[in-house]
């Protein structure tokens, strides 16, 4: 598998789209430190 279709599998488990979103789910979640 490639990198895109690891993200792809990771962002359908989050319920997002795309990267952007992503990091706004993980910032809303503290996952990730601003």
């Amino acid at each position: 598998k490639t990198v895109k279709n690891h993200l792809t599998n990771i962002y359908q488990k989050l319920g997002v789209s795309d990267r952007t979103q992503a990091l706004l789910f993980a910032i809303k979640h503290n996952l990730v430190k601003t």
